[in-house]
């Protein structure tokens, strides 16, 4: 039996995609710096995917500029909208930083009050480690 090993090594001065992507239009995007390990993200931030057999997360992060142009985290009101592209495993929703994400134990977001998260695959909404039944599915955008 013959094995062939390839080894993909990045080419000398060649931009990431992540350095090269306008985001100035952007307001939030996946944090890229608390996510957790098998989860990749797109360049501009606004695509997750997961090969792993695990549930994997991320927070977002975001900028707040009220209507003079000031940075605030504390007033306003927000919400955001997912394409739900593919029927995979995925829970998506809100989560403060207190909310914890334990990706080998399968406790992610809407295991905790500190998070609420829906579940594409089996269409429900969880809070608290409780669940109610929604009746989203893949294809649909769902608005939090």
């Amino acid at each position: 039996m013959m094995v062939t090993f390839s080894l993909t090594v990045p080419v000398s001065g060649r931009q990431y995609s992540y350095e090269n992507t306008d985001v100035s239009k952007i307001n939030a995007m996946l944090n890229t710096k608390d996510v957790s390990e098998y989860l990749k993200i797109s360049a501009d931030g606004l695509e997750a995917r997961c090969d792993a057999y695990t549930f994997e997360s991320v927070r977002c992060t975001f900028q707040n500029v009220d209507r003079t142009g000031t940075f605030s985290d504390t007033k306003g009101c927000w919400y955001y909208e997912v394409l739900l592209i593919t029927p995979g495993v995925m829970q998506i929703g809100w989560a403060t930083k207190e909310s914890s994400f334990l990706s080998d134990d399968g406790y992610g977001i809407g295991d905790d009050k500190y998070s609420i998260g829906f579940d594409g695959c089996r269409r429900i909404i969880w809070h608290n480690a409780k669940s109610i039944p929604h009746s989203c599915q893949h294809g649909k955008v769902v608005r939090f």
